[in-house]
């Protein structure tokens, strides 16, 4: 087995610098991280962290065919893959795990990076010291519930680490994407502790009772169709800590969620909600700006499909990074026929605004990274910041993939934030 891991970075690592080295030729400001291998595995789930020598990245190879690896879970093949780039972006692939849906992430100490991820076993952990050059093994956290999760950025208040994910706590288990059964979970450690070891983590659980759509708003905008249009639900979310006192959002000892909403063709909302400390653990609550209304939805370009927003360590403003739906409001039966769900699912281009308040968004970049056909998707976006610019990690399609969905590349982008 150790003999097929060796062979299996060596290859993957000739092929990535290979992609590199053909782009840099071009000039462009995409880079090739990674090219699926065959037909039928997919590249899922890109996850980026910016240390001082190195970018690393996270991504998932993910098939239904199981085929000969380390990793094959009976019916499906699952691996994440970890790749180191140097300050001259030279890369290698530098970590294998067994599990996907991962994020990567940092503490205070940017030389101690972490990975968290999701199998079919559960939460597992693993972690580096020395700048993302070795990982530990594989810790399990947890195996409470059927997880879920999408790259997000954890966030820190203190001494506190607050990471989300989502639990299946309804009673579709047997769903691959049980959209309208997933509840909101913020793990909780502290920074200083041993992050490998399952004690250290709290997990506190949403509310799932509390459903999406009570404001009858007008969700989903077609009759649902199980082909097309799922159940209206929450997933993929953001954390958001708010300071300011005057903003109308803030409350103490709070932390906001904001996720991507599965609308049935309504694009750019998202879900909210807030997370109060008591008694110890945060607990989720009903935002009520008066007493007989409820606010569930914020208005978040592209927060109908997987986005990310961190507020800038020194502006304070957040960026948003997102993708942009320009046929939203199209009829079903008006779509192409190889269009893939409904209007809004338009995957091939990405938003970079930014924002003072999470209320009024401007845009940065609407044109920079981009499929030049529908199907050439540039989606599920992460960033991390790099001094003046922003390092964008998508799950991108080929023009010989022709799936916006089932992509087959890892892209990596550049942005240069001093247009805000």
């Amino acid at each position: 087995m150790i003999n097929k891991l060796v062979i299996q970075i060596i290859i993957v690592s000739i092929l990535s610098l290979s992609a590199f080295y053909a782009f840099q030729k071009e000039g462009g400001n995409e880079i090739v991280i990674a090219k699926s291998s065959r037909n039928g595995i997919y590249l899922f789930s890109p996850s980026i962290v910016s240390v001082a020598d190195a970018t690393i990245i996270s991504y998932e190879e993910f098939s239904r065919t199981p085929f000969e690896t380390a990793f094959d879970f009976g019916n499906y093949h699952r691996v994440t893959k970890v790749v180191r780039l140097d300050e001259k972006n030279n890369q290698s692939t530098t970590g294998l795990f067994s599990f996907g849906q991962s994020t990567l992430f940092s503490t205070t100490d940017d030389s101690k990076l972490y990975i968290l991820g999701i199998s079919e076993k559960g939460l597992f952990i693993s972690n580096s010291v020395n700048n993302g050059k070795t990982w530990s093994k594989e810790y399990f956290i947890s195996d409470k519930y059927s997880f879920h999760s999408a790259p997000n950025s954890p966030i820190i208040d203190g001494d506190r680490l607050y990471f989300t994910i989502e639990a299946n706590t309804g009673n579709n288990k047997n769903s691959s994407w049980p959209v309208n059964d997933l509840t909101t979970v913020i793990m909780e450690a502290n920074i200083n502790s041993d992050l490998t070891n399952k004690k250290n983590w709290i997990l506190n659980i949403g509310n799932h009772e509390q459903k999406l759509g009570n404001n009858k708003i007008g969700l989903p905008l077609e009759p649902v169709n199980e082909k097309t249009i799922y159940p209206i639900g929450a997933l993929e979310g953001n954390l958001i800590i708010i300071n300011d006192d005057n903003h109308t959002l803030y409350k103490e000892s709070s932390i906001i969620s904001l996720s991507r909403v599965n609308t049935g063709g309504i694009p750019n909302i998202a879900s909210i909600k807030r997370f109060t400390k008591h008694k110890g653990k945060l607990r989720e609550e009903i935002i009520k700006p008066t007493e007989d209304n409820s606010l569930e939805f914020i208005h978040i370009p592209g927060g109908h499909l997987k986005f990310a927003i961190r507020q800038h360590p020194d502006s304070g403003q957040y960026i948003l990074v997102s993708n942009i739906s320009e046929i939203a409001g199209t009829k079903q039966d008006a779509l192409p026929s190889y269009w893939v769900g409904d209007s809004s699912q338009q995957r091939n281009k990405i938003g970079i605004y930014s924002s003072k308040n999470l209320f009024n968004w401007q845009p940065i970049d609407t044109s920079t990274i981009a499929g030049k056909e529908y199907y050439e998707a540039r989606s599920y976006p992460s960033f991390a910041f790099n001094g003046d610019k922003i390092l964008i990690v998508c799950r991108s399609s080929s023009k010989n993939n022709k799936d916006p969905h089932n992509t087959d590349l890892i892209t990596l982008h550049s942005i240069d934030l001093r247009k805000i």
